[in-house]
């Protein structure tokens, strides 16, 4: 679960589902779901995966500094609101919501 702001956006709600089936690696299927919901100057992200094995994933890159994840926890030296960049359009957002469309390997993953 990652959570973003969205300036500019305090009257409006916004909301993308995106169900994803496919494979990670040619023997590798995969089932992704992924829920983004804007609402007035915030933006959470929730995805959900059903997969076999032990790789960790990340999204395309380009969201890096911008969504902090919240759940299982909190990661050290959080800071809100971000200092350093928040969704200001709504293509930002469409753009946030299909971030996952493109997986791959996180490089810090235990497994990897």
């Amino acid at each position: 679960m990652w959570l973003c702001g969205y300036d500019g956006h305090r009257n409006n709600l916004r909301v993308h589902t995106t169900y994803l089936n496919g494979k990670f690696k040619p023997t590798y299927p995969i089932q992704m779901y992924v829920l983004t919901f804007g609402i007035g100057c915030f933006v959470f992200q929730v995805l959900s995966t059903k997969h076999f094995g032990t790789i960790r994933l990340a999204p395309s890159p380009g969201f890096e500094r911008l969504a902090v994840p919240f759940w299982p926890k909190v990661p050290p030296g959080f800071v809100w609101p971000n200092p350093v960049e928040n969704l200001s359009k709504v293509s930002q957002f469409d753009r946030f919501a299909f971030r996952w469309a493109t997986i791959r390997e996180d490089p810090f993953s235990p497994a990897g």
